[in-house]
């Protein structure tokens, strides 16, 4: 997939993933990367920018498999921020698809 479709959607796609249920790093990192060639660096940048605003928090947990895993969480102001991300992903996608159809047939 072309570098600058990916430029982004890491946000959205890291918030919508811990909507429901939150998560540690590594398993957001293997939950991502099934559906979007993503390196994991991006990924854990990304989490740290969505947690120093705010959009994320983090705690530790006990894992029967180790040390002590952070986990994140999705924050009210996050919740709002994905709600108008996938917004405005809709809008964009949209008018993406209009452009992209074929007017000849």
């Amino acid at each position: 997939m072309n570098p600058q479709f990916k430029k982004g959607i890491v946000d959205i796609v890291i918030l919508n993933c811990l909507k429901d249920s939150d998560s540690y790093g590594y398993e957001l990192v293997k939950t991502i990367s099934e559906y979007v060639n993503v390196k994991e660096s991006t990924i854990y940048t990304s989490l740290r920018k969505l947690t120093n605003l705010d959009f994320l928090s983090t705690y530790d947990k006990e894992s029967k498999d180790g040390p002590k895993r952070k986990y994140y969480k999705i924050t009210p102001s996050g919740t709002k921020k994905l709600s108008d991300l996938k917004k405005e992903w809709n809008d964009f996608k949209t008018n993406i698809d209009y452009l992209l159809e074929d007017k000849d047939e």
